[in-house]
């Protein structure tokens, strides 16, 4: 009985051995653009683009949750104290999520 992964072996020509390589190849491109995808879906606005990289997702991000307004207010501190003094567009609205309005990972602007 012959190597099974032979070019010679009945098992596999060598038409079909590439083929197999190429669709292997093909589907290793594809998982690692979506995987890429998940890492980073986009760049971020240019008013946020400091906080750009792995190493920063979690200052916006929960892990397994949406993003919480109280994170955009620790840095946006203006529009803090637009909100508690009832101040501003911010402060005459009633707005839930800053994320209804403002979003991210849609490219510079």
């Amino acid at each position: 009985m012959g190597n099974l992964f032979s070019l010679s072996s009945n098992f596999f020509s060598e038409a079909s051995f590439s083929r197999i390589v190429l669709f292997a190849l093909m589907m290793i491109f594809i998982i690692s653009e979506r995987a890429t995808g998940q890492i980073s879906p986009g760049d971020l606005s240019s008013s946020h683009a400091q906080l750009e990289g792995m190493s920063n997702c979690t200052q916006c991000h929960t892990l397994g949750k949406t993003i919480s307004s109280e994170r955009c207010l620790a840095c946006h501190t203006e529009i803090r104290s637009r909100l508690d003094g009832k101040s501003g567009m911010h402060g005459r609205n009633k707005y839930d999520q800053c994320i209804d309005c403002h979003k991210e990972h849609h490219g510079r602007d």
